[in-house]
């Protein structure tokens, strides 16, 4: 027995404790329902648990989402069982109007009615919504044409990379593609592409494109909107209502056009256009004419998209005012050099000019500003200011392709006449380009004149000389050798002749001109050589040949010929002995020869020449030719290479409305749901548009109209239908799984009543018994107080 401490009794309330604990968790597990209450319950369970009581709670907020979708569905069934009664009705009235025993007058008192069911569908159509979302109303479809006037594109031909040098033309203000933000290589887009912003007219701009396009697969959209004053093409007023004033914001805008249910107006050069129901009010056209919440999507939007380009010079030469060419006297002592002068323009910053790239001609070319040029129309400066190669500034520059612009190079009087030059630039050049179309754009074709005089001097009274084209220069220099210092400088030479005999012919010709050749003596060839005045052979040529003959010519009459004082020459076939024909004329009173060089030619001609038996009278000629003035030199610019301005072309493309999109949430994933789309429908879709029954044609029409129309609504409730099936369905997936999850997480997470009221009663039993036990051991005590009091 001992005293300090009682075994007994502290082994009975440590186990008076722990009974005392398992006891407090059953209490709690019978009193909550749960087995697991708290995470050191059972941690795995705990986590199995919550995660399929969010599968759970999904699933039924899902299912309460696809009753709203059904009710979506049953609306619009309903209206569209209403529509297909109306449609009925209108088909009923159309076979009355359609009997033969129906008057004009009963005819229209039968279209009123069907007017009126007409206004009621589309009524029916534009307002049946659910919570505010219009299940049937689209938009009008817009009808669109023409090239917007309000959009360019430019770019140059002078680098692969135009992601810098090209871009976009808003408001009349260039902006580069750095500039929007694009990024570009080689034409095509590296990044998704859009933009965003509102001009400083306030309208607003949206650009699009995706990686991988080109820069010509750039779209502009167009966003049409309406209120009570009328009709905004971005923002911006297009077309106001035919009560709206023009005044304010509404200045300088036209009226909307109305005919036949169709309004039109023209925007920026584009024809919109859009056709209305019958019966549509003004409220009905403006919600029509604005987006549309379900709608996916935009709604009422047109594009601008590329049509084509075309590849204009961005600089353009309009003409040579005052002067075909630039001209330079020639001397004796820049003779050898002036057919080398060569010009070329020369464009920086600070203005133009031109310059010698060959050849000294001794001139200073002024530069002419670009602030000194001046449309010759206007007066208004040619601009360059704020201008950058890449970046090009807050302000870029345009220019328009209408002003003309003009260059003088009026520098120095050593110019007989002045380079005077008129251009214009096309309004999407940019800097590059326009530099780029001057800069070494050459001034070539130097070509020297001399004009010989006509009829000049000779020392023999039977020869003349005549000149057609002697304008080269080389040819009066070296074939000539004429100089230039003097103003007119005779230039001499020697004609020379000699001849050729080839044979004699007999032979019987007939000719055109009737004569008929009974003997022919002789054939022969003159050949001439120019010799010019230091003896040198510089020119030959081949006269035509010859018939040499005393008599034996008779006429179709069978009269004799006096060839010798006949007073032209008659020219003849002659079939020679290989059967090939050659020409030949008889000798009369003068012979014409033409020497030539290169595209210059002298024309000589003998007069009265007289024949010798070894053709040596007259065979010799001195010459001379007198020039009409000094040579000069004649230069015009070469624009073989013209820097381009690719400008890229649009057309107005009208886009479809598109279909409403609506989304069913129905399960407790993301991705987990039912997408319904539908048509918009309107009196015009199910072909009602032109339901007419107050003639018996019209009537005939309209049951045919009727039949395509309940087709459409038929098909428009068929899909209802089947997306309520479908949704049906989807909620009973929902509630059997939902159901089966709360079994499985009842079996993780809820108390098994009776297995935990045992438990619990064991506890309790425990408890008393460890009661019972700890006085016991209390009693243990008392033995030793019982020794001590003995």
């Amino acid at each position: 027995m001992v005293v300090a401490h009682n075994l007994l009794a502290m082994n009975a309330n440590r186990q008076f404790n722990i009974n005392t604990n398992l006891k407090a968790k059953s209490t709690e597990k019978l009193s909550s329902g749960y087995k697991i209450n708290r995470a050191s319950d059972d941690a795995a369970g705990l986590s199995i648990s919550e995660k399929m009581r969010w599968q759970i709670r999904g699933l039924n907020r899902g299912s309460k989402n696809i009753q709203d979708g059904i009710s979506l569905t049953q609306v619009a069934d309903g209206a569209l069982n209403e529509v297909h009664s109306m449609v009925h009705r209108i088909r009923e009235l159309a076979i009355q109007s359609a009997n033969g025993t129906n008057s004009d007058e009963d005819r229209a008192y039968i279209q009123e009615e069907v007017k009126q069911i007409k206004k009621e569908i589309s009524r029916t159509f534009n307002t049946t919504d659910f919570n505010g979302m219009e299940i049937f109303r689209t938009p009008y479809t817009l009808g669109v044409s023409g090239e917007p006037t309000d959009i360019k594109m430019f770019n140059t031909s002078q680098s692969s990379d135009i992601s810098a040098r090209g871009g976009f033309i808003f408001d009349n203000r260039r902006y580069t593609w750095g500039e929007l933000g694009a990024k570009v290589s080689n034409g095509i887009f590296t990044e998704d592409f859009a933009y965003k912003a509102t001009g400083a007219n306030g309208e607003t701009i949206e650009l699009e494109a995706k990686k991988g396009d080109s820069v010509n697969d750039v779209k502009r959209y167009y966003q049409v909107t309406s209120d009570q004053e009328g009709i905004y093409v971005n923002n911006k007023p297009a077309a106001r209502w035919e009560g709206t004033s023009a005044s304010g914001k509404w200045a300088s805008v036209n009226q909307v056009s109305f005919d036949d249910n169709t309004y039109s107006f023209l925007y920026n050069g584009v024809d919109i256009s859009f056709t209305v129901e019958d019966g549509d009010d003004i409220e009905t056209i403006i919600n029509n004419l604005n987006p549309d919440s379900i709608t996916s999507e935009r709604t009422m939007y047109y594009t601008a998209e590329v049509s084509g380009g075309s590849n204009e010079v961005a600089v353009n030469i309009v003409s040579w005012i005052g002067a075909d060419d630039m001209f330079l006297d020639v001397t004796e002592a820049n003779k050898y050099e002036i057919a080398d002068y060569q010009y070329a323009f020369l464009a920086d910053d600070s203005g133009l000019t031109i310059k010698q790239i060959s050849g000294d001609d001794g001139i200073t070319h002024r530069k002419v500003a670009w602030s000194d040029f001046k449309n010759i129309n206007t007066g208004e400066e040619f601009r360059f200011n704020d201008w950058g190669l890449e970046d090009e500034g807050t302000n870029p520059q345009t220019f328009s392709s209408e002003a003309t612009y003009s260059y003088k190079d009026i520098t120095t009087a050593d110019l007989e006449k002045p380079l005077y030059l008129t251009f214009t630039v096309k309004d999407e050049a940019s800097k590059e380009a326009i530099f780029y179309a001057f800069n070494n754009k050459e001034i070539v074709g130097l070509s020297i004149h001399a004009p010989l005089k006509a009829g000049g001097n000779t020392d023999n009274s039977n020869v003349s000389i005549e000149h057609s084209g002697c304008e080269t220069f080389e040819f009066q220099r070296d074939v000539l050798g004429r100089t230039f210092d003097e103003s007119v400088s005779s230039i001499e030479g020697d004609i020379n002749r000699s001849r050729d005999y080839s044979g004699t012919v007999s032979s019987y010709i007939e000719t055109e001109n009737g004569y008929v050749v009974d003997k022919i003596y002789r054939l022969y060839t003159n050949n001439y050589s120019y010799t010019n005045s230091d003896g040198d052979t510089v020119m030959t040529t081949q006269g035509i040949q010859h018939i040499d003959m005393r008599d034996g010519v008779i006429d179709s009459e069978g009269n004799i010929v006096d060839t010798t004082t006949y007073g032209t020459p008659v020219s003849f076939i002659v079939t020679n002995a290989d059967g090939t024909t050659s020409l030949y004329s008889t000798q009369f009173d003068n012979e014409s020869i033409v020497f030539t060089h290169g595209s210059a030619h002298i024309d000589v001609t003998y007069n009265n020449t007289t024949d010798t038996s070894d053709g040596s009278n007259n065979s010799n000629v001195r010459i001379d030719i007198i020039p009409t003035r000094e040579a000069y030199g004649r230069a015009f610019p070469l624009w073989d290479k013209k820097a381009y301005s690719y400008r890229t072309d649009y057309d107005a493309v009208a886009v479809p409305p598109q279909n409403k999109s609506l989304w069913i949430q129905a399960g407790s994933q993301q991705d987990n749901g039912i997408e319904l789309e539908w048509s918009g429908m309107t009196l015009s879709s199910i072909g009602l548009g032109g339901a007419n029954v107050s003639t018996q044609d019209g009537a005939l029409r309209t049951l045919g109209k009727c039949d395509k129309a309940i087709e459409k609504v038929s098909e428009a409730r068929s899909t209802f239908g089947a997306y309520q099936n479908r949704l049906e369905h989807s909620f009973n997936v929902n509630s059997f799984t939902a159901e089966n999850l709360q079994a499985s997480e009842s079996r993780i997470r809820d108390t098994d009543m009776a297995e935990e009221m045992v438990r619990y009663t064991k506890q309790n039993i425990l408890e008393q018994a460890v009661m019972s036990m700890l006085s016991q051991a209390n009693q243990s005590q008392q033995g030793v107080l019982s020794l001590l009091a003995g």
